[in-house]
């Protein structure tokens, strides 16, 4: 006997009949339509050939179509996903400065709830950073460079005012920018010279 043998009884049931004819009823009808199917195709390309088209290059446009329309799909799926991860997140309502004596702007968002929460222009580049791919800390780290090269400041405090920072990680911020030669280090008085070229306006 055949190792892959499948014992059975010398009799099959009339359940199991029934669905023996079933499934090698549909196999067989599935082939056929196969066969039809394949025999159409072959019907369009003889009449594409004959009217002077290469049939080759219109089976190559056929495939690329379906890869593309599969990184359609794709790009709309991750589309989705993030939309549904954002469920929740603030809506961008307005930016308002909050006071005239050099307090920082703020944007103010609307959540779900109805409830507004005020977050600064810089934190909001630095979500939508995350948004398209970096992770949190590189996206801190390169606005804490673009901070330092627009407005030419560079300090632990005025970190953590334009991003929301606590003392700890805009600390980290400042010597990983001094590690990068982005700022030098504290002079006796605290402060830092600003390595890089302002961006250009």
């Amino acid at each position: 006997m055949a190792d892959d043998a499948v014992p059975h009884s010398d009799v099959l049931g009339s359940n199991a009949q029934s669905q023996l004819k079933s499934i090698v009823e549909r196999l067989e009808r599935l082939a056929v339509e196969k066969a039809e199917i394949a025999e159409q195709e072959k019907e369009v390309l003889l009449e594409a050939k004959g009217n002077g088209y290469c049939t080759k290059t219109i089976k190559k446009v056929i495939a690329r179509r379906k890869i593309e329309r599969a990184k359609l799909q794709e790009q709309e799926a991750m589309i989705d996903l993030y939309e549904s991860a954002l469920d929740g997140l603030p809506l961008f309502e307005a930016a308002e400065p909050k006071d005239g004596n050099g307090g920082i702007a703020t944007v103010t968002l609307t959540m779900g709830d109805g409830s507004a929460v005020a977050a600064t222009p810089d934190q909001m580049a630095v979500a939508m950073a995350t948004l398209d791919g970096k992770s949190t800390g590189q996206a801190l780290y390169e606005q804490a460079v673009a901070i330092v090269k627009r407005d030419r400041k560079a300090s632990i405090s005025y970190l953590q005012r334009k991003l929301q920072l606590n003392f700890d990680t805009a600390s980290n911020l400042m010597s990983l920018m001094e590690e990068t030669g982005v700022v030098g280090p504290p002079d006796r008085a605290g402060k830092r010279e600003i390595l890089v070229q302002a961006e250009a306006a």
